[in-house]
């Protein structure tokens, strides 16, 4: 399971284009958690790239949001009950306080 991290980095590493160059910090450490905690690499606080610090807080509120064939989608109070409690030890408290206090874009 924890293998798609290093999967993904391969996949766009070598590419010449910015944009799958972001794809690649993306996919490689939007699993690494504030506290070092995370994988694939144990990267902890500013050694992991803004875009994975980023997308790992917008991931932290989309994947309990999304129906799975294992579990129902939460609702968004319940997101914010259970998962702002871990956010300090484990994402970015800048942030993570920043996605928290700005109002959702409705498009």
């Amino acid at each position: 399971m924890k293998e798609h991290s290093t999967i993904g980095y391969d996949v766009f590493k070598h590419s010449n284009r910015d944009l799958l160059k972001v794809a690649a910090f993306i996919a490689h450490q939007q699993h690494e958690r504030w506290n070092g905690r995370g994988y694939p690499q144990g990267l902890k606080g500013e050694e992991i790239h803004i875009f994975g610090r980023i997308i790992a807080i917008a991931d932290v509120f989309d994947a309990p949001g999304s129906n799975r064939i294992y579990k129902k989608a939460w609702s968004d109070e319940e997101i914010t009950d259970r998962q702002l409690p871990s956010m300090p030890m484990t994402y970015s408290i800048t942030l993570a306080g920043q996605s928290i206090s700005q109002p959702a874009c409705n498009s």
